[in-house]
């Protein structure tokens, strides 16, 4: 099931300059979000209320030209799920999905179809993953 309002992600840092060529400039993005009923058909709701728009500025796009930043991610996967639960990306492009699943001890699946964009998550993925291990051998 997909929520029927999508939530927004307004790019603080994205300039709204306009020209003749290009008319508007994007400014906001909009995800979908969606879950797998339950048992009884019900959706998990949240303990807390949860904004479905952020400004937060865009990602340098280090790992994808469309990269959302991971702080964005981690909002709505934190309220929308509880740690060891499973959130799906079928649109894994950079990665910052996975990347906030793994920081907030989610489990995930993400799909991508294009070999060289999913190197380059796997190998953001391993990167925090070896971070993640380095901060735990110190402490």
């Amino acid at each position: 099931m997909v929520q029927a309002r999508p939530l927004i992600w307004f790019k603080a840092s994205q300039p709204a300059i306009t020209d003749l060529y290009t008319m508007f400039q994007p400014t906001y993005e909009s995800l979908l979000w969606g879950w797998k009923p339950g048992e009884g058909e019900y959706r998990r709701f949240f303990d807390k209320p949860v904004a479905d728009a952020y400004s937060i500025p865009r990602s340098k796009g280090e790992h994808h030209v469309n990269e959302k930043p991971t702080e964005l991610i981690e909002k709505f996967v934190e309220a929308s799920s509880s740690p060891n639960e499973l959130i799906l990306d079928p649109f894994l492009g950079g990665g910052s999905t996975a990347v906030a699943a793994f920081q907030l001890n989610r489990t995930f699946i993400g799909c991508e179809l294009d070999e060289g964009t999913y190197d380059v998550a796997l190998k953001r993925l391993k990167e925090e993953e070896r971070a993640s291990v380095e901060a735990e051998e110190d402490d």
